[in-house]
């Protein structure tokens, strides 16, 4: 999240021979789509055009869910992952005014992380240190993928 993944998407889906759906897919983080399989995947992906080529998605929430590398890595063992790395102090700041634009938020930023750094936030969106911990998210597909795939 606020790292250019729209920026990212935009210039993948000009390229010929790469098809992106239009939104966020969500189906590795969320188990109603999930478990109902690659069937349900490809319909989320939404790229039957009659076009073939190579088929992307950008989910950002991917990288901070625990459980989403291994599902990946079960379904997608051949895929090719992209991460975008924006300054992570950057980051946090865009992510917590992106939140007090969108209502979600109304602590100013220091409460914010004071009350993350004490553990009294849980929701992802609004976890702005975390969410900003490149290590933590990225270990976790080195222990599921070869470094060819990232």
């Amino acid at each position: 999240m606020k790292a250019a993944t729209s920026s990212l998407h935009t210039w993948l889906s000009s390229q010929n021979g790469i098809l992106m759906p239009d939104k966020e897919v969500h189906f590795f983080d969320r188990d109603v789509s999930y478990y109902q399989g690659i069937l349900e995947y490809k319909r989320l992906l939404d790229c039957s055009n009659g076009e073939k080529g190579l088929v992307g998605e950008d989910t950002p929430a991917y990288s901070i869910d625990s459980r989403v590398a291994g599902r990946i890595a079960r379904m997608c063992p051949k895929v090719k992952l992209i991460w975008i790395l924006r300054d992570p102090i950057s980051r946090s700041y865009s992510n917590y005014y992106h939140a007090v634009r969108a209502g979600l938020e109304s602590r100013t930023f220091l409460k914010a992380v004071s009350d993350e750094v004490n553990g009294a936030t849980s929701k992802n969106c609004l976890r702005y240190i975390y969410r900003s911990n490149y290590l933590l998210q990225i270990e976790k597909y080195f222990e599921c993928f070869s470094r060819d795939a990232l």
